[in-house]
């Protein structure tokens, strides 16, 4: 696994970790991070749950979710669909900054459709109307209009990845964006949310690599006039 190369990052899994077939989900986090996560709860085998505790005694939550594809298994799916609006609710209690993200495997563009239609929704969307309820918004819509899709098929393309956060921390972010993933084979593409510190790390970083980048070109550029200069003083 690709993961297992670095050694400054910590990652949980929500079935066995040692069967790289079995289902379920996984959290990949830098250690500086990692080291704020206080508890791990598994949701109803559909998703993973971390609870940070940072700096400032602020409640951090990450679920990551893999709803169900199939939709045969609608009494699980309804039932998942009740434990995270329990868990939600009792998040929100505690004043906890959320973020769901994963493959809902349900489209909010369509549930949308049906809403603005005056219809009823299909009951898989529902998971949508429970994040709207405890104050929760896709971030991808208040960067674009139209995200693109997630998923693409040669026969079917569609939005079912996504990242909804607690209105709290859509200041933080700076962009969000859809990009396709070139490290391994997948019919997903990398839903990347950018927020205000992840980019004063990124801008300091450049900033580094620019100072050394203008180090060494100057080098170059007082060797090349000192050879310029013996020449012209030879001739």
């Amino acid at each position: 696994m690709i993961y297992k190369d670095y050694k400054d990052i910590t990652t949980w899994w929500s079935y066995d970790a040692d069967n790289h077939f079995s289902t379920g989900v996984r959290i990949i986090m830098n250690n500086d991070y990692a080291k704020y996560v206080i508890k791990k709860n598994i949701i109803e085998g559909q998703a993973l749950k971390l609870t940070l505790l940072l700096k400032g005694k602020i409640c951090f939550t990450i679920i990551a979710i893999y709803n169900f594809l199939n939709n045969s298994y609608k009494d699980e799916i309804l039932e998942f669909y009740t434990k995270l609006e329990e868990i939600l609710i009792v998040e929100k209690k505690l004043q906890a900054k959320i973020i769901c993200v994963g493959d809902f495997n349900s489209s909010y563009d369509t549930a949308i459709a049906q809403q603005r239609a005056n219809r009823k929704i299909f009951w898989k969307d529902r998971i949508f109307q429970i994040l709207k309820k405890n104050v929760m918004v896709d971030i991808n819509l208040i960067y674009h209009d139209r995200p693109l899709n997630t998923w693409n098929r040669l026969d079917k393309k569609s939005r079912i990845d996504y990242m909804w956060v607690t209105e709290d921390l859509v200041s933080d972010t700076i962009y969000v964006s859809t990009n396709k993933v070139h490290i391994f084979e997948t019919d997903h593409s990398a839903v990347t949310k950018i927020d205000s510190q992840l980019w004063e790390t990124y801008a300091e970083k450049i900033e580094k690599l620019l100072d050394k980048e203008k180090d060494i070109i100057n080098s170059v550029e007082i060797s090349i006039n000192n050879n310029i200069n013996r020449i012209w003083n030879t001739i």
